[in-house]
């Protein structure tokens, strides 16, 4: 059974319904907010006794508490033809598997979930606003199951339009092999969210290929192949470039506010666990 991971978020949010995270809405809960009069909120059982007593108009005062928020979480997935099961690596299971993680551990905490799949478009079957709804969620699961990845992942650029404008937890999965100008027009789209890209690469691809001597290798995306002569300062090439890229990417989720979580292994609880107590969103 997959592990739920934890996830708090350390800035309040702007929400209005009852939930398990910090908010700046008045209501109840223990949070303290401040006093106010006691007759604009007319709570008896929550009179500030010090701050009446201490008041030199001798104004009742009452306290007021913000209450616990509801958070929408959504994962927008990568469902490009990189991300399909390849012989260097396999990205899809992966995907899979962190849909079930996200889905699980939002609705532990009592929040909702919503999901996104995109390659050059939107793909709509996919499409899962967010729902505290278990059964929906595991329909959207199994379609994901058997979907076909394919093309590329153009539609990216423009995916914050499709999540309403409050401020959610984003988890943006992809191996994120675009275009710069795509991979900022897709920041500055989700610019309003706590985001959390996740790159999803496979280690097999990081480290280059194994043997040595003739091999085919093709872009699942154009279906471009070439053949290259395999031979150490090739390795070396394939995972210094890794590393570039890793490094480049790094830099431009920075810029934007953001902090990567490099998934080159198994999916792992702790990993995610270890990602919100040392970052803030």
């Amino acid at each position: 059974m997959t592990e739920c991971f934890d996830y708090r978020l350390k800035r309040p949010l702007r929400g209005h319904y009852p939930g398990g995270h910090k908010s700046l809405s008045q209501g109840a809960g223990y949070d303290f907010s401040q006093t106010t009069p006691f007759v604009t909120t007319a709570e008896r059982s929550r009179l500030a006794l010090r701050d009446s007593l201490l008041d030199p108009f001798q104004n009742l005062k009452v306290k007021v508490f913000r209450q616990p928020s509801r958070l929408d979480v959504y994962l927008i997935a990568d469902c490009s033809a990189s991300m399909a099961k390849q012989d260097a690596g396999d990205k899809s299971q992966p995907l899979k598997t962190l849909y079930t993680a996200i889905s699980r551990s939002a609705l532990r905490q009592r929040d909702r979930f919503g999901f996104f799949a995109v390659n050059d478009r939107l793909i709509e079957s996919l499409r899962l606003p967010a729902t505290g709804a278990t059964g929906a969620i595991e329909v959207i699961g199994q379609r994901l199951n058997h979907t076909l990845l394919t093309g590329g992942a153009k539609a990216m650029a423009g995916i914050g339009r499709q999540i309403p404008t409050s401020s959610s937890l984003v988890f943006l999965v992809s191996d994120f092999h675009w275009p710069t100008t795509q991979l900022d027009a897709c920041l500055n789209s989700l610019r309003q969210h706590r985001l959390v890209p996740v790159l999803l690469w496979d280690r097999k691809q990081m480290q280059g290929l194994s043997g040595y001597g003739l091999v085919t290798v093709s872009d699942p995306e154009t279906h471009t192949r070439r053949l290259v002569w395999l031979r150490p300062k090739l390795k070396q090439a394939i995972r210094e470039s890794y590393q570039a890229r890793l490094t480049q990417l790094t830099a431009a989720f920075r810029r934007s506010g953001h902090e990567p979580l490099l998934l080159d292994t198994p999916y792992q609880a702790q990993a995610f666990n270890r990602y919100f107590l040392t970052h803030s969103l």
